[in-house]
């Protein structure tokens, strides 16, 4: 057995009263004396010494990071904490926002679903908060007008386009007194180009009220 062994096993003969009497006395007085006067060697003194210096410096490092954890844990609380109150401000404005120009358009401002600001004032519904009624935007020309406009003009659209293309195709014949072929040409492809477009927004027309 070494000398450090022989020595750690004197430690411990020594009961906790005891141990904490020795270092007590160590406070005022050698280690050498204080063997004496516990009957034993100033090496287990100084080990015991040495055994309540670990002791302490392990309990202050626990304390510090147990404090260090806890510092952590609530400074990720407060960036928590402010990350949602800043999320409830947002979705309060743009909820705002909506009862003013509508959710399509409040929705489309802030980057988002228009469904997702239907599901926030559902929730705060839900939650027993009083919600404002949305504004609903009429278009300025409404349903039955556009269908009555569509109505009257493919008709008459349906009769001219057949009759562009037959006074086309019987350009030379028609051709008036001093006006080429090519610009009657270039006459009757521009109207049928208009007419073709005027069309085309009047079914764009109806597909969106569909």
């Amino acid at each position: 057995m070494s000398d450090e062994e022989v020595v750690l096993k004197k430690v411990k003969d020594f009961s906790a009263e005891e141990r904490a009497a020795i270092l007590a006395r160590l406070k005022r007085i050698e280690p050498t004396r204080v063997a004496k006067e516990f009957n034993t060697t100033w090496q287990v003194v100084v080990a015991i010494e040495r055994a309540e210096k670990r002791g302490t410096s392990k309990k202050k490092t626990t304390k510090a990071k147990a404090a260090a954890r806890k510092n952590t844990k609530s400074k990720a609380s407060a960036v928590r904490e402010g990350r949602k109150a800043a999320a409830s401000e947002r979705r309060a404005a743009i909820l705002a926002r909506a009862e003013e120009i509508g959710v399509t358009e409040a929705a489309n401002e802030a980057g988002i679903s228009k469904w997702t600001v239907f599901q926030w004032r559902k929730a705060l519904k839900k939650a027993g908060v009083a919600v404002a009624p949305l504004k609903r935007r009429r278009s300025a020309v409404s349903k039955r007008a556009v269908k009555t406009r569509v109505k009257k003009v493919m008709p008459v659209v349906a009769a001219d386009v057949p009759a562009v293309e037959k006074k086309k195709k019987s350009g030379v014949k028609a051709v008036a007194s001093g006006m080429s072929l090519e610009y009657e040409n270039m006459l009757l492809k521009e109207k049928v180009n208009a007419l073709t477009e005027q069309v085309e927004k009047l079914r764009s027309a109806i597909a969106k009220l569909a």
